[in-house]
């Protein structure tokens, strides 16, 4: 049986254009589209998060929390915990993470490397990060995203696909929520 392991990436992201109150601009975004009601919005300039509580339009979106202060402050938005909706999917079954690296050398992505069963390395995944990745534990995203495989693993046959909530990319140490963009495979 196929095995997939979905892991969050943003529905959107991108930098404010000016902040009042708690609505959030961004000329560029698409708001409309992208995102809905009940999103979680992390300022990745200074980690604070909030909710979208209403979209006004295409660039407006109200926010929870005023956590949008000025302009160019950096934003990334999530499904919530319960949501698969942005979930990108990776086939892992007959594979274990093989070695890893935590960041790319510009601290931008963190890499890792599957291996089949022969013990030869089959697949390089990069999860391209909004923040530098090197800011938390060196090891903080492989230890979840492996965690997860071999909880998908240990289900054996009763399941084929296993979702890593949101919450597990918080790294309650250094106080700082890892967010990936995309991913890449090859």
């Amino acid at each position: 049986m196929a095995k997939y392991l979905g892991i969050p990436i943003a529905l959107a992201y991108g930098e404010t254009d000016t902040a009042t109150g708690n609505n959030l601009v961004d000329s560029t975004a698409s708001f409309e589209s992208d995102v809905k009601v009940g999103d979680i919005v992390f300022n990745t300039t200074d980690n604070t998060e909030a909710i979208i509580t209403s979209i006004t339009s295409d660039s407006i979106i109200v926010l929870s929390a005023p956590i949008a202060q000025t302009s160019a402050e950096g934003y990334a938005i999530f499904a919530p915990n319960d949501d698969t909706r942005g979930n990108q999917i990776l086939r892992t079954d007959n594979y274990q993470i093989s070695q890893w690296q935590e960041a790319s050398p510009d601290n931008d992505s963190v890499i890792i490397w599957f291996q089949n069963s022969l013990g030869t390395n089959m697949a390089k995944v990069t999860l391209a990060q909004i923040m530098n990745a090197s800011a938390s534990n060196p090891n903080f995203i492989e230890e979840v995203i492996e965690d997860y495989v071999l909880r998908l693993d240990a289900q054996s046959g009763t399941a084929s696909r296993l979702d890593i909530p949101l919450n597990n990319f918080r790294d309650h140490v250094n106080s700082v929520v890892l967010l990936t963009k995309t991913i890449t495979i090859g």
